[in-house]
């Protein structure tokens, strides 16, 4: 165990310097105390709630199995079943990411949409999700995206290619259009002309950050 006398701090191991600051460090023997203070994770910090969101989400799924048993099992239970799984699985991303928002909202739309698209194969194929759902997503997110840059004032670099991934996931219902896959274009056509203005405003307003963040990012 070193010590440093600047911060205060003890140094698991035998570091001549101090991670912190740099300064040389000194001994200290027989010091048991942890090298750094314990950080609560947020799991520990908000345990008690999320114990008693795990009980309430799966018990109400584990009724539902048996209700829908009882009744002679239609089925329906199973995607309550799948909600929750979704729930949770939008719950871990949102936690794993919180430190990059713009980043879990990618994620979580991806996520979202295919989810969407799996549930609508699974009840017969109705094509809501191409024609509504993945819309209204993607919409969704780039209004999101820009409420938050302006309202925590984010630097270029931080949103830009997140931004730009989500508008190009926005041209996408023009594919599905054009494949003659959506039962109702006008969802499709909004979703589109949304990305497209939003893109020529990102030129037009930060068109410099655009190229330069591109470069960086592609090694041009």
């Amino acid at each position: 165990m070193r010590y440093c006398d600047k911060c205060g701090v003890t140094i698991a191991g035998e570091e001549a310097r101090c991670p912190l600051c740099q300064s040389m460090t000194l001994p200290r023997g027989g010091d048991s105390r942890p090298p750094f203070p314990d950080v609560p994770t947020l799991y520990a910090r908000h345990g008690l709630f999320f114990r008693i969101l795990l009980l309430c989400t799966v018990g109400g799924a584990i009724a539902c199995l048996g209700v829908d048993w009882a009744l002679g099992f239609h089925g329906w239970s199973l995607f309550v079943a799948g909600g929750v799984a979704c729930l949770w699985l939008l719950l871990y991303i949102s936690i794993a990411r919180r430190r990059n928002v713009l980043k879990a909202l990618t994620q979580q739309v991806v996520v979202v949409c295919a989810l969407g698209v799996l549930w609508d194969l699974c009840t017969g194929w109705r094509a809501w999700s191409i024609d509504y759902l993945l819309p209204a997503a993607f919409m969704s997110v780039m209004l999101a995206m820009f409420i938050l840059t302006l309202v925590l004032r984010m630097p270029s670099e931080a949103f830009l290619i997140y931004l730009l991934l989500d508008m190009l996931f926005g041209l996408l219902p023009a594919a599905l259009l054009a494949a003659g896959l959506c039962r109702n274009a006008y969802p499709s056509i909004a979703c589109v002309c949304v990305s497209v203005i939003a893109f020529v405003a990102l030129l037009v307003f930060k068109g410099g950050a655009v190229a330069q963040e591109l470069k960086r990012r592609l090694h041009l």
